[in-house]
């Protein structure tokens, strides 16, 4: 097995950051750093921000802020507002200097944001006065843009001699909640974040250090000392500017000291338990302690689990709980990545197949293999004893450990397979659940706090990779739940590849010409789907296999045609002046796919029932292209990929007849669903084989959809690549705190589909991170879907959210029931969906979004 960690380290950071942010303070409700502010350098002109990792959504959580004192006076903010809006404010005491709230809504708490704001009072023009960046992006959509006026006004609340600034907030009710990391203030000049203090490197947005000249009232905190209390140089407000502008550290509702100079930070992402999760019917347990302290407050019964952020399929891994309380819980790991989530969101999840726990009644330590009670003889982890658990997902093994003891009376000497009922879809959460509604609390620690919040004292055990510090060593060869552990993608940011190496979207505008060259997709594009957004004609497909001279319809049942592109280029591709390419005025979108540049990678001749078939594979990226003859019988093609397929798409070309879509996460190998229309699931021999697929090939039956005797066929294939494409399922929940997907990347693009009910629904919905354009202030919430089977216009409505495009997956969203779209479409109760995503950037190095 490869070593989990590929990237050269240093100072525990992989190489691929500058070191530049290493360390973060968690600011809990109530607890504040504050400083006195000097006679400013300039109070017109200033910069800063920093890098803020959320805890909480739905939750006024001041970031940073000055005041002058009381109401009335002059005061500034920049917040998290209750809708989840990032807010800018400036107040004078009698009017607002400027009003800024974004359109887009940030509720990502798995990764981090860097946040920066530029004011200029004195530039000429009125937009440029603030600005707003959220990982290096400037936003430019705002629900609401209160404009700085003509006049050069001072911005007192930010910068004013005697006002006080603060980092959260003394009321528990408007702070904290977040990690901080590597904030600046620059008093004096307005600079861009970009290239100052962060960069973009393979497309993501990373820290930099940076020496400006900070004025009279700059700072740069690190929050890499552990000292509280007055200000200094070994205090977590600490200034590292050469400035000496400290920041005093106040305690308010909790102990700061446990919260200093956390390794969580924007270069190293360790994890936490997931606050997206929600239990429609039970209630999810309350949070606390950065996402790493929780118990039964929140239950509306008495049973209840959270999620790591964290799904591991491969390497091994250690993580510690800290139960303070010693009845009715469970603690251990779930295989939530074949079972789903949904599974164990339910009244007693500890019964669940694929859990695997130590369970605790109050008398006796018993265990709940994969749902199954069992009695070992081993010593009970009693009330604030530390339970470590350490996960082998190469070879689906766990073991407990108490106070550092192995449990040997468990398995076998103390080692359990976990693999009964898994598959190749196995991933595994950390979880702990209380029961019954008594009163505990589950204290974790993935490596970031080996203190637990204070309750223990600090160690030093750090993993072989010196990442993280543990209670007690970690067994050998098992690492701390952090990014810097992940294994490197052999597509992304660190790689010689990059994600939009292989899939890139683009925009485009028609104009009516004979011909118009599209480009800007980044290579030469395999396989082109395009649809006009703006208007109703139909989508495209086209593929360098067939040539892009030919195209099909994905909302049709009808044969190959051609007449709507020309031909491919190294960079795009050429439409002609047909409406579903090229109408003057009307605007598209372009998904493109890279197979293996136009050139096949296997010719294949027809052999019995098998098809004469051309492969155009690349497995680097797990998709190819197969064209080939139907023979009329059952048999198999080679496909390429080198694994197993888990999506293929068929079209006969020659013949109006519907489009077979298989895809692993359907009930039966020779289970299908039609692209064209809202069908559900069905199964039929005469499409799939119920001989199933193999890492080299696919079965098709002696259907005339996938294999009509001497007809031409066109088959897309796609397996798994971590960190770049995934194909899964999920439950819906049908409500707007809808049902979160952990991909293991930021998804660019995903497909779903609802295989158990058409009703008033049922489409394929396309989302994607690029059809509301460049500005990062139109992402989140994705409100705009295009649908594959129909040839409607895009549509796009602020009163019908989809999703939530996340760092390490999506999360459902309301959906809507009227005009034009149905819940059904993505979130209907109880309903199964199928889905194919792509990727902007592995979980790895992904920001927040």
């Amino acid at each position: 097995m490869t070593s989990p960690l590929q990237t050269t380290m240093f100072n525990g950071v992989s190489e691929f950051y500058n070191s530049a942010a290493t360390t973060s303070f968690r600011n809990d409700p109530g607890v504040v750093l504050t400083d006195e502010c000097d006679a400013p350098t300039s109070a017109k002109i200033m910069s800063f921000g920093g890098w803020v990792k959320r805890n909480k959504v739905g939750f006024y959580s001041n970031l940073f802020s000055g005041s002058l004192g009381g109401s009335g006076v002059p005061q500034s903010s920049l917040y998290f507002d209750t809708d989840n809006a990032l807010k800018s404010i400036s107040y004078t005491g009698s009017a607002y200097v400027y009003d800024y709230r974004t359109a887009a809504l940030f509720r990502d708490t798995t990764s981090w944001y860097h946040i920066w704001v530029q004011i200029d009072t004195t530039d000429g023009t009125q937009a440029d006065r603030f600005k707003l960046y959220v990982n290096g992006v400037r936003i430019t959509v705002f629900s609401n843009a209160g404009l700085i006026a003509d006049g050069s006004p001072d911005i007192r609340g930010f910068n004013e001699d005697g006002l006080i600034a603060y980092f959260g907030h003394t009321n528990t009710s408007y702070g904290g909640n977040v990690y901080y990391s590597d904030w600046y203030f620059i008093d004096g000049s307005a600079v861009s974040p970009v290239d100052t203090v962060g960069e973009f490197k393979g497309g993501v947005f990373i820290p930099k250090s940076y020496s400006p000249t900070f004025g009279n009232n700059g700072f740069n905190l690190k929050f890499d000392q552990v000292g509280v209390g007055s200000p200094s140089s070994s205090t977590i407000g600490a200034d590292s500017s050469g400035s000496s502008r400290h920041f005093i550290s106040t305690a308010g509702t909790d102990a700061v000291a446990s919260d200093c100079a956390m390794p969580d930070s924007p270069e190293n992402n360790f994890c936490t338990m997931n606050p997206l999760h929600f239990r429609a019917t039970y209630g999810m347990a309350t949070l606390s302690e950065g996402n790493l302290a929780y118990g039964s407050t929140g239950l509306s019964s008495s049973w209840g689990a959270q999620f790591s952020t964290f799904n591991l399929n491969s390497g091994k891994w250690y993580a510690e709980v800290l139960t303070k309380g010693n009845t009715s819980c469970s603690i251990g790991v779930m295989n939530v990545g074949h079972y789903g989530y949904q599974h164990f969101l339910v009244q007693n999840p500890q019964n669940a197949t694929g859990n695997w726990t130590l369970f605790m009644d109050g008398t006796d330590t018993k265990s709940r293999l994969n749902g199954s009670l069992a009695d070992p003889t081993y010593t009970a982890f009693n009330n604030d004893q530390v339970l470590g658990i350490a996960l082998n997902a190469d070879d689906k093994e766990l073991s407990f450990y108490v106070d550092g003891t192995l449990q040997t009376g468990l398995g076998s000497s103390g080692v359990i397979d976990i693999s009964t009922g898994g598959s190749s879809n196995d991933a595994w959460s950390f979880t702990a659940n209380t029961a019954n509604g008594v009163a505990l609390t589950f204290v974790w620690n993935f490596g970031q706090d080996s203190s637990f919040a204070g309750d223990e004292t600090a160690t030093s055990n750090a993993d072989a990779n010196g990442n993280g510090t543990f209670h007690t060593a970690p067994p050998s060869g098992y690492l701390a739940l952090c990014s810097a552990n992940l294994e490197d993608s052999t597509i992304g940011p660190n790689s010689t590849t990059q994600s939009d190496d292989y899939f890139n979207i683009i925009l485009y505008d028609g104009d009516g010409a004979t011909t118009q060259d599209i480009t800007g997709v980044g290579f030469q594009p395999d396989w082109t789907w395009i649809k006009e957004v703006s208007s109703t004609s139909g989508h495209v497909l086209a593929d360098s296999n067939r040539g892009y001279d030919k195209y099909l319809t994905s909302n049709e049942n009808v044969d190959e045609s051609n007449g709507v592109l020309n031909s491919v280029l190294s960079n795009g591709f050429r439409t002609t002046n047909s409406g579903a390419t090229n109408e003057d005025g009307e605007s598209y979108v372009a998904w493109n796919w890279l197979a293996n540049g136009g050139t096949a990678t296997a010719t294949i001749s027809e052999s019995g029932n098998n098809p004469a078939a051309v492969v155009q594979a690349n497995p680097t990226a797990g998709f190819s292209i197969v064209t080939y003859t139907g023979t009329g019988g059952t048999g198999t093609i080679a496909h390429g990929l080198g694994a197993l397929p888990n999506m293929i798409i068929i079209k006969n070309r020659d013949r109006d007849i519907n489009w077979l879509v298989y895809h692993r996460n359907l009930s039966a190998t020779n289970a299908y669903l039609h692209l064209e229309n809202t069908d559900v699931e069905a199964t039929n021999n005469a499409f799939f084989s119920n001989s199933g697929h193999s890492t080299t090939t696919f079965s098709i039956g002696n259907s005339n959809h996938t294999n009509a005797d001497g007809e031409a066929l066109v088959a897309y294939c796609f397996a798994d690549i971590e960190g770049y494409s995934k194909f899964g399922t999920y439950t819906a929940n049908g409500v707007d705190d809808g049902s979160f997907v952990h991909l293991g990347f930021r998804p660019s693009f995903v497909m779903l589909k609802n295989t158990s009910n058409n009703t008033n629904g049922g489409n394929w919905v396309m989302m994607d991170d690029t059809r509301l354009g460049d500005d990062v202030g139109a992402i989140n919430p994705i409100l705009s879907h295009i649908t594959a089977n129909t040839n409607a216009a895009e549509f796009d409505s602020a009163s019908y959210p989809l999703a939530d495009f996340l760092s390490n997956g999506f999360k459902l969203r309301l959906g809507g029931t009227g005009s034009g779209v149905a819940r059904n479409v993505n979130n209907a109760a109880g309903n199964i969906y199928i889905y194919m995503a792509f990727a902007s950037s592995p979980f790895k190095y992904a920001n927040a979004f």
